[in-house]
């Protein structure tokens, strides 16, 4: 009966690792017009369909310990506290119901939460990883970045935008819903691809890497969000290292940025693409100007042809010295921004992120000292901001950026296991040299989801995606699994 409710688990392991990276980016109701419900519904029946595959296996092996937190691990702990957290938050919100189901917000409520919890565990545990998993989620992104295309030409694929405001129709993508939350789906997806791109050793797993980040990296021009730029920005830091490791690796990454330079071409000069263009804004709209262009194709193409003839050559000694100047320049380019942002920052910075951000601190400092130790309740912030609905002329549900969204929603409790969730992952990823390991193709796409974070609040298919990163991070990063 064990080795039978072992099997079980593995199935619902599979199961829901199937149905995060399938179904819910996929699955849609009414259009545009409940988006985030419909992302909602559908992850809640695969959750609860998984927990009951699940508690069929426990029950046949008579075992549920893989669920605690393995002891001393971090990780483990900054995640399950925090479920655990958000759940008393939820029960003490006032409105347990709708806190837990996230009915006023985004639907990601202590529902979310807790399954998030319980499914990063879960999978860490019983999830046969193998690469072939990947092939079906990367064929079902072409379908969703082909989406994307067309809808940024004017295209309406399944008639998603039909009865939408017009000055609301590039706002919109694909299956997946508004920009911010492509962003962040992006940063999750395509990082990891990217791993898979450099590393791989055979033409045929290199050449279905590249039938997804083709489409992938035109999207990623045609979102035409700054937050994107943030999320790769900070995954950058992490990537350098592991980039710099091998001189195959240094060439195709020059390749991928001719990718790049040539998509931003094809977006900036192609007329079906016009519409569109008029639309993104910011550091975005820098990029696609022409001489920009340009320049990117020029040192992609220089980059690969210096490689080609220099990478293997390149001694380990230089390799480190190379990845010191270019983390060095990453952090005066940080510093520039951070500064810029400082010295402009007000109520309109990043579309009136500024207004949302300072009318939340206020709204925290004001807070009873219950609610500012375990906050509001998840998704409950829509009564706090009235006053900003009225003022921006439409409902305004979440704050727009995640460490303060938990801040608001789980008090000082909930923020500080944030914290730990993410300083674990940076520590064990400098601790152990993960850019030498297998893990990087999940710490990177952690990384590049941290730094749109902070501009974007979370949403159900990206945080169920969230979730089996972690566990696959999890699971990449065991002792045995990371030992020299």
């Amino acid at each position: 009966m064990k080795q039978i409710g072992r099997k079980i688990k593995e199935y619902a392991a599979s199961f829901l690792f199937f149905w995060i990276f399938l179904v819910v980016p996929l699955f849609f109701e009414n259009k545009y017009f409940n988006i985030l419900e419909a992302k909602g519904h559908v992850y809640v029946v695969g959750a609860i369909a998984a927990c009951i595959f699940m508690l069929v296996g426990f029950v046949l092996e008579k075992s549920v310990g893989e669920l605690l937190p393995e002891s001393g691990n971090i990780l483990d702990l900054g995640i399950v506290l925090f479920g655990v957290i958000a759940l008393i938050s939820c029960l003490l919100s006032g409105s347990v119901w709708e806190s837990f189901w996230g009915l006023s917000g985004w639907r990601v409520g202590a529902f979310t939460f807790a399954t998030f919890t319980l499914f990063y565990r879960f999978l860490a545990s019983n999830l046969k990883y193998r690469q072939n998993l990947w092939i079906p989620v990367l064929l079902v992104n072409v379908v969703i970045f082909l989406f994307g295309i067309f809808h940024s030409m004017g295209v309406d694929i399944l008639g998603m935008h039909e009865y939408i405001n017009p000055k609301e129709f590039y706002s919109y993508i694909s299956t997946i819903g508004n920009l911010n939350w492509f962003v962040g789906y992006l940063c999750l997806t395509v990082p990891l691809v990217t791993v898979f791109y450099l590393s791989s050793e055979s033409v045929f797993s290199r050449n279905i890497c590249l039938v997804f980040l083709i489409p992938a990296v035109l999207n990623m021009v045609l979102c035409g969000s700054d937050g994107l730029y943030l999320g790769i920005g900070v995954c950058a830091f992490f990537a350098v290292p592991y980039i710099m490791g091998e001189g195959k690796r240094i060439q195709r990454i020059f390749v991928l940025m001719c990718l790049y330079g040539c998509a931003l071409l094809i977006v900036g000069i192609c007329p079906f693409f016009s519409e569109k263009v008029v639309s993104i804004k910011g550091i975005s709209a820098v990029f696609l100007r022409l001489p920009v262009t340009v320049g990117i194709i020029v040192i992609g193409i220089a980059g690969l042809i210096l490689a080609r003839r220099f990478g293997d050559q390149i001694s380990e000694k230089t390799q480190r010295r190379i990845t010191v100047l270019l983390e060095l320049l990453l952090i005066l380019t940080a510093a520039v921004f951070l500064w810029d942002m400082i010295m402009n920052f007000n109520d309109s910075w990043g579309t009136e992120r500024g207004r949302t951000w300072r009318y939340s601190l206020n709204l925290f400092r004001n807070f009873s000292v219950k609610d500012k130790l375990l906050g509001v309740g998840p998704e409950m912030l829509r009564s706090y901001y009235a006053e900003l609905t009225d003022y921006f002329s439409r409902k305004i549900l979440v704050a727009h950026s995640e460490p303060l969204q938990i801040l608001l929603t789980t008090g000082i409790a909930g923020f500080l296991c944030w914290i730990v969730i993410w300083g674990s992952v940076i520590g064990l990823y400098l601790k152990k040299s993960l850019w030498k390991h297998e893990a990087i193709a999940f710490v990177l796409p952690l990384a590049a989801y941290l730094g749109q974070s902070l501009v974007n609040s979370p949403q159900t298919t990206n945080v169920a995606i969230l979730c089996v990163m972690f566990a696959c991070f999890r699971l990449h990063t065991k002792e045995e699994k990371i030992s020299p």
